[in-house]
């Protein structure tokens, strides 16, 4: 959506709400709920078979539901480019147009794919496997989702990058949408 001087588009819910690999918590979730059903005894094979089939029947139904429902996450204005969740520290990111080397579209099943190549020397906070790891055990938890880092703001390697899924949009529009704030920055379109 362009409104005067900014630029701003829906970001795909599962990357907003859910850490790097936080889609796959719902089947965690299911999961869960299958093994408990089957330790707590008492139930026939042919029953639990069912379950299983309908638990995940759910988790994909979920995962796809989250996964298209938009997000108002993203936008450019002459300063450079906001994107994330609102709220605590570390959900959010922010960066002027001098931090930004490239934008790079591509095209993306259902969606929009916007890499955002920081310029060398900027400052981009890494995590390891490790991290990765305690973010998905932590969206576990109960309140654990509000603090947990959304994979939007999480930077990809190599070179370094923010990957932000756009729902919405096509490459055209959003290549023009960026083109008037962004008057140096290099856009690449293509996959």
């Amino acid at each position: 959506m362009a409104a005067g001087s900014t630029y701003s588009a829906y970001v795909r819910g599962t990357e907003y709400a859910f850490p790097r690999g936080g889609r796959w918590l719902f089947y965690v979730w299911f999961l869960a709920v299958f093994v408990a059903l089957a330790f707590v005894g008492g139930f026939s094979p042919a029953f639990l078979a069912v379950v299983f089939v309908v638990l995940a029947l759910g988790a994909t139904y979920f995962a796809r539901i989250f996964d298209r429902s938009p997000r108002p996450a993203f936008s450019a204005s002459a300063a450079g480019l906001t994107f994330g969740r609102a709220g605590g520290s570390g959900t959010s990111c922010q960066l002027t147009w001098a931090e930004i080397s490239e934008l790079r579209i591509k095209p993306l099943r259902g969606a929009v794919l916007l890499e955002i190549v920081t310029a060398p020397g900027v400052q981009v906070r890494q995590h390891g496997p490790a991290w990765q790891l305690a973010q998905l055990v932590l969206a576990t938890l109960p309140l654990g989702l509000q603090r947990s880092i959304p994979a939007v703001v999480t930077p990809a390697r190599n070179p370094d990058r923010y990957r932000i899924p756009l729902l919405g949009v096509t490459e055209k529009d959003l290549r023009s949408g960026l083109a008037r704030m962004a008057r140096k920055t290099p856009i690449v379109i293509g996959s």
